[in-house]
């Protein structure tokens, strides 16, 4: 009887990330083909900073495949060690992971509840990694507003402003990168609030009115402000319901007063309703008839 001797023609092939964060984990898998012979004879050595993994192994035709996972609690360049036996023939891989550190960066607004018109310190910084060297950027959206080159240490990068209105609601985003080719970046953000008293305008509370009597409307006067305004509105020291349709009659002509109001100061607005009244079944007076009805 003739025993064919054992064989492992190919070099094991190992896969797995050529980067890894500490404490996290990846798949490493270490196939080998041309396994004579039968697959299921292979024996599988798979180690990584020295110690050994646990794995699975699968087989396919002349093809054997061990399956675990890669883990390291500290930062550094390791190696992957897979070695494969069948009988007394053994064949070795490595390769080399760098297992790397990038902190959370920090992301610091001197006040992120500030008063309009106040000067406001943003600052974008990281922890030290490894390896040392990170990229900072300070992000509006889209557009970089500071960025610093790759630097050991604790970087920081800041982006001064003068608090408007408009920077209400702004969001900043610090983003930290290695300064190496280690494909990974970590994100904070912030939101800055500003605050500031009641602005009143023609956009959100006009001036005039012009009604016709009998129809559907809705008297409204609207404030911009943070925190946002109470809006009272009175007419003849009656306050008046704003934002709700009512039927106009010739009584709503007038002039109304509002005032709106927060924490941070109030503003003031006049605002004049005219009603077109629907004439009576008699001959107006001359010049006063316009498009068949006449201002009360």
């Amino acid at each position: 009887f003739f025993s064919p001797a054992a064989d492992l023609p190919e070099e094991p092939q190992l896969q797995t990330s050529l980067y890894i964060e500490v404490g996290t984990r990846a798949p490493a898998r270490c196939r080998v083909a041309g396994v004579f012979p039968v697959a299921g004879e292979a024996r599988f050595n798979l180690s990584f900073w020295g110690e050994s993994l646990n794995f699975t192994v699968t087989t396919s035709g002349d093809t054997a495949t061990a399956q675990g996972e890669v883990r390291s609690p500290s930062p550094g360049q390791h190696q992957l060690t897979c070695t494969v036996t069948v009988g007394p023939v053994s064949r070795s891989a490595g390769q080399s992971v760098l297992v790397y550190r990038l902190p959370e960066p920090i992301l610091e607004v001197t006040e992120s509840r500030t008063l309009v018109n106040s000067s406001v310190t943003v600052t974008c910084r990281s922890p030290e990694a490894d390896p040392p060297g990170v990229l900072l950027q300070l992000r509006e959206a889209e557009r970089v507003l500071v960025s610093s080159a790759p630097a050991p240490g604790q970087p920081h990068v800041q982006f001064q402003l003068t608090a408007g209105e408009e920077d209400n609601g702004r969001e900043f985003t610090c983003e930290a990168r290695p300064g190496s080719d280690i494909p990974a970046v970590k994100r904070t953000s912030a939101r800055l609030t500003v605050l500031y008293g009641p602005r009143m305008d023609d956009s959100g509370c006009p001036r005039e009115w012009i009604w016709k009597e009998g129809t559907e409307q809705t008297f409204s006067c609207l404030s911009r402000g943070n925190p946002a305004p109470d809006v009272v509105c009175m007419k003849d020291g009656v306050p008046v319901s704003i934002g709700v349709q009512r039927q106009v009659s010739r009584e709503d002509a007038g002039t109304y007063h509002c005032k709106a109001s927060n924490a941070h100061g109030s503003a003031s607005r006049d605002v004049t309703v005219q009603v077109e009244c629907k004439w009576p079944l008699v001959d107006p007076p001359a010049g006063d008839l316009e498009g068949g009805v006449q201002k009360c």
